[in-house]
């Protein structure tokens, strides 16, 4: 289906879908979801699915929002994660606390919309922000996220990567496993006071790691990010890697925490991929405790999907928000404030 008549059918859907019915009139609860495609200021688009929930007090409506980006490389669409969202309206309508959401919903992108829009509710409601009720001891602080440098040959990587090391991190994504250390080379030679992490996407041979690994730590990498597929990579932990490995899709949240031990030294956390922050958070907190470091990242967005990584990612290790476009006047509002890669903490009118 052509995705225009998709976000058009979606957005009739969330139309026709509305009011409290006399079952559920006591708890004074609605879900809505709206899918949306976001110009960005570069001529792209971006395509989320947005969600409210909606609860009525004595003194008005209390409105928690949040939105998600849906994955191709886990199976996920557009229409996918609407469907799965409106799915759940009956159940949160009912008064299904966002504890207990876990148990009804697998992790993705859909999970990870309701969760998040629970937390800037609960916010709303006790009128504390969201870093209180975490029992954290100071707000949030700004953060400094990667870089990307899409690599090619040598020569024109070296251009990219002297034009961006005024960076402090540079995440190159380098999705061949050949020619890799002459294309790092180049980058460290015209950035060479930056912090370099390589992304794989998965497309790396063990040969290529056993290979390269040794001399990329000499070149000051600090992580490769997920060089083998998930599922491919159980043979990891008889070898010793001079660069970290940090593991992505073979690790989602935190039961996947047993299957990666001894492949993997970082993890790798996003919102969509672990299914909301609160299981974000417990993957990070047992991640950490297990000796892991932590990498955030965020999926393509707004400002809205961006304020909930800012506060998963206090205390990382690295963050990675290269994928989040500019929108301009298309973001929301208040939009978050970011200088180059510098991002600021969400103010309260937009989330949390």
């Amino acid at each position: 289906m052509d995705l225009q008549k998709l976000l058009a059918r979606l957005s009739e859907a969330t139309r026709t879908y509305g009011g409290f019915s006399s079952s559920r009139m006591a708890n004074r609860r609605q879900l809505k979801a709206r899918a949306e495609r976001i110009p960005t200021t570069d001529g792209s688009h971006v395509d989320i699915v947005t969600v409210e929930i909606i609860e009525q007090t004595p003194s008005g409506p209390l409105r928690g929002r949040a939105e998600t980006t849906p994955s191709d490389r886990f199976g996920e669409s557009i229409e996918s994660v609407f469907l799965q969202i409106e799915g759940m309206s009956a159940k949160i309508e009912d008064g299904l606390p966002r504890d207990d959401l876990r148990m009804e919903m697998p992790k993705g992108a859909a999970r990870n919309a309701i969760d998040c829009a629970f937390w800037d509710l609960e916010a709303k409601r006790s009128g504390s922000p969201v870093w209180q009720l975490l029992g954290l001891s100071k707000p949030p602080a700004p953060v400094m996220s990667a870089f990307a440098i899409q690599t090619t040959t040598p020569e024109e990587t070296g251009k990219a990567a002297r034009a961006a090391s005024g960076h402090a991190l540079l995440r190159l994504v380098i999705p061949s496993g050949d020619n890799i250390l002459p294309v790092v080379q180049a980058v460290r030679n015209n950035a060479p006071h930056a912090r370099l992490i390589i992304d794989a996407s998965e497309k790396w041979s063990s040969e290529q790691i056993g290979m390269n690994s040794l001399p990329l730590a000499g070149l000051g990498v600090e992580f490769i990010l997920q060089p083998l597929p998930a599922g491919e990579d159980g043979w990891l932990s008889d070898f010793y890697w001079g660069v970290p490995l940090c593991a992505d899709a073979s690790c989602t949240d935190a039961t996947s925490l047993a299957r990666i031990k001894g492949r993997y030294h970082a993890v790798n956390i996003c919102l969509e991929k672990a299914g909301g922050l609160t299981e974000a958070l417990e993957l990070k907190a047992a991640a950490e405790s297990q000796g892991y470091a932590i990498l955030v990242s965020a999926r393509p967005g707004t400002s809205l999907g961006l304020a909930p990584a800012l506060l998963l990612a206090q205390g990382a290790r690295a963050v990675d928000f290269s994928a989040c476009p500019q929108l301009g006047a298309a973001d929301r509002n208040p939009p978050l404030h970011r200088r180059g890669s510098l991002f600021h903490p969400a103010e309260p009118a937009l989330w949390g």
